[in-house]
């Protein structure tokens, strides 16, 4: 990733305004405290990779946070999680108090005894990182934003060593929470999936493009994705009506396509979990997760479906009017897409799929030229549409620019390794002082 990409990606001034903003709503006073203690801790440091300033990287990985809507405390732990490890302060006299203190000395490489190897010190981490699953949370957001800048910057081995762990190290901790911090996780439990999901869709195609053995693409079982989201979809109102009268129906007509799945076509389960995590997101609208579920099949009967959602689908697709070329197509339909918050997040959830595992070798494997196409169009129409989108679409707004930095932390990086050019892109990336 080029430098002024990358100072598109941490626009530092926007971010840091939107994190004071948090704090504030939240009338969490410490995390103000926390911001300048990192600032002032990190002055004059830069990033390993880059010549960012090194407190751009706590400043996206907090602001990350803010998106998904955490805790405060959490935020904090993020601002200050190198702190220690990078300045030597000790963990009293960081802000915030006990639980942000906890949490930072959980996110911190510590040997127990002098002679300990550093493979041993690493093993000892990770084991015990589901005991504290503010820290995990944080860990997880941390290694997503170091996978997406390690192309052209580290060598193979050091690359494969990251890939590696995160597979075998970090991504096993979550299932361990849920068995030692039983109550922890549960409060938590949606986040944790929707990370998960998002650390290997950067994690996977990695080790893909560098042949690096050991890490298998997840493999969900189409059944038991079914019955965790049919029963999300199953809340009635006080009446005794169901809140999710059209997704129910959409999440029926997914399941009917299984047997596509059976044959190699991926379509029916990726609606499927596409449309769990915009829940466990926090997206609580029936429309749109009817869209999901639906908009990615083909030869689908929606006259059963309500007006909202034949519309929404409606602007799933791009089809050209007379005499209009390839471009002015791409314009018009994507700005046509910024107005309409329901197809703008379906078309970007289903091209984070189409991006990330379109280096699989099989049924959904696409040439790279197709790969080279998609990220530019991505790059040069998608973004800037959701980045319009995000200012008018209300709650729909975190989700939306969450999913603009997880789309450019997974196209850069694959563009990154296959050599595609990105040219600078428009949009407020672009107001950086660094």
């Amino acid at each position: 990733m080029s430098e002024n990409r990358l100072l598109q990606m941490f626009d530092y001034d926007r971010m840091e305004f939107g994190l004071m903003g948090y704090f504030r709503a939240h009338e969490y006073w410490a995390g103000l405290d926390a911001l300048e203690f990192a600032k002032k801790q990190h002055l004059g440091k830069t990033r390993k990779v880059s010549n960012l300033k090194y407190i751009c990287h706590p400043i996206l990985v907090a602001y990350l946070c803010t998106l998904l809507g955490l805790e405060p405390e959490i935020v904090a732990i993020a601002l200050l999680h190198d702190v220690p490890e990078d300045t030597n302060t000790g963990f009293s006299s960081l802000p915030g108090g006990q639980r942000v203190q906890d949490g930072v000395k959980a996110l911190t490489i510590m040997k127990i005894k002098p002679d300990e190897s550093k493979t041993d010190t690493k093993a000892r981490y990770f084991g015990r990182m589901d005991e504290n699953i503010d820290a995990l949370i944080v860990k997880m957001l941390d290694r997503l934003t170091n996978l997406s800048s390690m192309v052209d910057a580290l060598s193979k081995e050091s690359i494969e060593k990251n890939i590696l762990e995160t597979d075998q190290q970090l991504l096993p901790a979550v299932k361990r929470s849920r068995k030692n911090k039983t109550l922890e996780f549960r409060k938590q439990r949606d986040v944790l999936f929707v990370l998960q999901q998002v650390l290997r869709s950067v994690n996977e195609p990695l080790a893909m493009l560098f042949g690096i053995q050991g890490v298998t693409r997840k493999r969900h079982d189409l059944q038991r994705t079914h019955a965790r989201l049919e029963g999300r979809l199953e809340v009635k109102d006080e009446f005794g009506d169901f809140i999710w009268e059209q997704s129910d129906m959409a999440l029926m007509t997914a399941f009917e396509h299984q047997e596509k799945y059976q044959n190699g076509d991926l379509r029916s389960l990726r609606s499927i979990l596409l449309a769990a995590f915009a829940i466990d997101f926090g997206i609580k609208d029936d429309t749109t997760i009817a869209t999901i579920l639906l908009g990615d099949l083909t030869n689908v009967d929606t006259s059963m479906y309500s007006k909202n959602v034949r519309n929404a689908l409606r602007w799933l697709y791009m089809v050209p009017l007379e005499g209009e070329d390839t471009e002015a197509m791409k314009r018009r339909y994507y700005t046509e897409l910024s107005n309409h918050k329901e197809a703008l997040l379906a078309k970007a959830l289903y091209r984070w799929y189409e991006i990330c595992y379109g280096q699989v070798v099989g049924c959904d494997s696409i040439t790279d030229e197709q790969m080279a196409n998609l990220i530019l169009e991505t790059d040069g129409y998608l973004v800037p549409a959701m980045e319009d989108g995000r200012l008018i679409s209300g709650s729909f707004s975190s989700i939306l620019e969450f999913m603009i930095f997880v789309l450019r932390m997974t196209y850069e990086t694959i563009a990154a390794y296959k050599k595609i050019a990105l040219p600078q892109i428009r949009g407020f990336y672009e107001r950086n002082q660094v």
